[in-house]
């Protein structure tokens, strides 16, 4: 009997040892790089998502910058658009007010030649040939041929006009 009980001893103590073998090589066989593999596809997919929300944040931001660029070029050029308008309104007005100052400086010279000449004309010693010598004919009272001196000043007047709008543009532009 003693024998049997030595045998069942040395049996459960191989048994035991056995599976305290077993026990100790799954867990560095099998449980250990199981859970090391986990661990770092945990890992790896935390990078992962970590460059995904960077790489979006990078776009975001990118996109933002670009509709914030689009937003100042469209405020530019409206900008812009709205100088160069009022440069060509000033240019027309300037050109406009000079045709108005021609057209009446034209008249005011045709009144004076009218009243000259019917003067000359009442005035027996003068008579009719020196009078249409001394005043001419009647011009038209619009896009008439003005005098060197006044149709000088008029287009320095206009030329001054036209600078004060060049002057006003580029300071829209600034």
């Amino acid at each position: 009997m003693r024998g049997l009980l030595d045998t069942l001893v040395k049996v459960s103590l191989i048994v035991a040892v056995a599976l305290a073998a077993t026990s100790v090589s799954y867990y560095y066989v099998i449980y250990l790089p199981g859970r090391d593999a986990a661990i770092e596809a945990r890992r790896a997919s935390e990078r992962a998502a970590e460059i995904a929300e960077a790489d979006r944040q990078q776009r975001l931001a990118e996109a933002e910058r670009k509709r914030r660029a689009a937003e100042k070029e469209t405020i530019e050029f409206v900008h812009k658009a709205g100088v160069q308008a009022r440069y060509e309104r000033c240019i027309a007005n300037s050109e406009s007010l000079y045709s108005v100052r021609w057209d009446g400086t034209c008249e005011r010279v045709e009144e004076m030649r009218r009243k000259n000449y019917a003067q000359c004309m009442s005035n027996p010693v003068m008579g009719k040939p020196f009078c249409e010598n001394t005043y001419g004919e009647s011009s038209p009272s619009k896009n008439c041929r003005l005098p060197t001196g006044l149709a000088k000043d008029l287009g320095a007047d206009l030329e001054q006009s036209r600078n004060r709008c060049f002057q006003e543009f580029q300071a829209g532009l600034e």
